[in-house]
């Protein structure tokens, strides 16, 4: 796996403009300001407000997880907590070195997780990077930002914004049906796509995407130290099946900010 360009983790934790902030009472994005200490009001969470506003959330979606967790995430909703776990670890250790992810990671989806980035050649610069819309009220963070080598290009590279998934094993393209059996669409502006596990997933990385695009002074400076082009990614890694990567296709990318501002929408 090729380092991390020199700069790059500096520069993307130095232009994050807002922080995840948990309190007893709720956890919320907000924007930082001097001190990096939050400032301005609380910002909706992307997959929530998506999830509310343009996924159909009044059908049955089929969701195939693996089957036997195993040890402590057995039980309801043991998936889910496992997810959480690799989630955060893969999290802290995206922004550390190679040694400290191939001894740190304990988990075996999270050694996946990694060992899948770089069969893709991408070194992790950062976990739970955050990006924001204050206009629109809405923020996430991209599980992963990573980089890339750019082929016959020497000294150039790549920024991939990636989105992970962990623990589905099923069929990830299997539509959400309503009462009667048929399968349904999304809601605007993704009316011609089907709702299903993967073009949520897909929906919620060209949000973010968007997001990260809209950083300007970013996108310059990373130009400054070469970084020519930037992309997004979907991973899957599941103890079922081998990992998938899905880059995001042009036809979700150019509904990107469509989607935030479908995010954006309060529902009443």
């Amino acid at each position: 796996m090729a380092k991390t360009p020199r700069g790059v983790k500096a520069l993307l934790k130095r232009t994050q403009s807002g922080k995840l902030v948990k309190a007893k009472a709720y956890t919320c994005y907000r924007r930082v300001g001097e001190g990096n200490r939050p400032v301005g009001p609380k910002l909706g969470g992307v997959a929530k407000r998506l999830h509310d506003n343009v996924f159909r959330t009044d059908a049955h979606l089929p969701i195939g997880t693996d089957a036997k967790p195993g040890g402590a995430f057995r039980g309801p909703n043991g998936g889910l907590r496992r997810g959480t776990m690799v989630d955060s670890q893969v999290s802290a250790l995206a922004s550390k070195s190679a040694r400290a992810r191939k001894t740190g990671a304990t988990m075996r989806l999270s050694k996946a997780a990694f060992a899948a980035l770089e069969t893709l050649n991408l070194t992790p610069a950062m976990g739970q990077r955050v990006v924001l819309d204050s206009a629109r009220g809405v923020a996430t963070a991209a599980d992963v930002v990573a980089t890339r080598p750019l082929e016959g290009q020497p000294g150039q590279f790549e920024v991939v914004i990636v989105e992970l998934k962990t623990g589905y094993g099923g069929n990830r393209s299997a539509a959400a049906t309503d009462k009667r059996g048929r399968a349904v669409q999304m809601r605007a502006p993704c009316r011609t796509a089907k709702d299903c596990v993967l073009n949520r997933h897909l929906a919620q990385l060209a949000a973010t995407y968007a997001l990260f695009k809209q950083e300007k002074g970013t996108l310059k400076a990373l130009q400054s130290i070469h970084a020519t082009k930037t992309s997004a990614a979907l991973l899957y890694v599941c103890e079922s099946k081998g990992p998938e990567c899905f880059w995001l296709p042009d036809w979700w990318e150019r509904r990107g900010s469509k989607l935030l501002d479908a995010a954006a929408e309060r529902q009443s």
